[in-house]
């Protein structure tokens, strides 16, 4: 059984190991919709689908990749306020330092290539 979903702000990884992102469900009364790190998922989802979507993802071993499903399983919800400094700081990474891990969120942290903030 899925665990309930329920609109508001998380931070999922994208790879393992990678840097949690920021995530928002959105709720319009008719459907799901999702953003994870600031790209909106190209479908939406109505409620009563959300128990045979799970029943087919997880059948084909493909729940981590669809990204309703990972925010459900594997995401840590946050605040508002959380969720826009992390949007802000990925927007600073990609801007002034490609290499922070904020900016490469589809590969994995490691923490001896990271630069020393010494």
């Amino acid at each position: 059984m899925l665990p309930p979903i329920s609109p508001g702000f998380f931070l999922v990884r994208l790879v393992r190991k990678g840097p949690r992102v920021p995530a928002q469900v959105l709720f319009d009364g008719m459907l799901f919709r999702v953003e994870i790190n600031g790209k909106q998922a190209p479908d939406a989802w109505r409620p009563d689908e959300l128990d045979a979507l799970w029943g087919d993802t997880a059948m084909q071993g493909e729940a981590f990749s669809h990204p309703l499903l990972r925010i459900a399983l594997f995401g840590e919800r946050i605040s508002e306020l959380e969720y826009r400094y992390r949007c802000l700081l990925r927007d600073w990474a990609e801007r002034n330092d490609p290499g922070h891990s904020a900016a490469r969120p589809g590969a994995p942290v490691d923490l001896t290539k990271q630069r020393s903030i010494f």
